[in-house]
């Protein structure tokens, strides 16, 4: 598997977050572990250089001991700089749907900034996947100033649905109108993530 290693010839991994959540009896630790690249001993501190995070997730089962569900190394990249930069948090997308949210820092360049969500499923069939993502800011008021620019701010509402997974439905607000424009979007079983209802 290709993976960033550092001049040195190695991948600097550690953990960096654990985080919980429970399924009826079941308890779930999910483990966040990130990769830095290092050139001559300093780690690389470049716009485009984000960690690299691996997860594992453990499950305990009354008074069973620990037991690895589910791992995967290099799943996605997450920050800037060199260093993570941004949000994790678990949360519940349906009923015992939990995903891992990752928020990121808004950055761009040029003038142009954005934010993005992305949503990884922790307990689906599928294994480990993005399964939603959108951007919640974007603004190019930066590269066309306030009156040309404009400033795109999106928020996110759960919508209960008859199916395992509810219903997402984005709000998007710009700073030229006063419409709201509203998209729904539904979890497909056969792409395996949301899509647009």
């Amino acid at each position: 598997m290709r993976f960033p290693a550092s001049s040195d010839g190695y991948c600097h991994s550690g953990l960096d977050t654990t985080m919980y959540f429970t399924i009826g009896q079941v308890k779930y630790a999910t483990m966040i572990f990130a990769t830095y690249e290092y050139q001559d001993k300093s780690r690389s501190e470049c716009h485009a250089c984000a960690p690299r995070l691996g997860i594992a997730i453990f499950k305990k089962e009354s008074k069973q001991n620990w037991e690895i569900f589910e791992f995967r190394k290099n799943f996605t990249s997450f920050g800037q700089w060199g260093k993570l930069d941004g949000k994790m948090a678990i949360v519940k997308l349906g009923k015992d749907k939990y995903c891992l949210k990752l928020k990121s820092a808004i950055e761009g360049g040029q003038g142009y900034n954005s934010g993005y969500i992305s949503f990884y499923s922790l307990t689906s069939y599928y294994g480990l996947h993005e399964i939603f993502s959108y951007t919640y800011f974007h603004s190019t008021v930066g590269a066309h100033g306030e009156k040309n620019g404009f400033i795109d701010e999106m928020s996110l509402k759960l919508i209960p649905d008859n199916n395992e997974y509810n219903l997402i439905e984005i709000s998007t607000k710009n700073s030229h109108s006063k419409v709201i424009k509203k998209s729904v979007f539904k979890f497909s079983d056969n792409s395996e993530r949301y899509e647009v209802k």
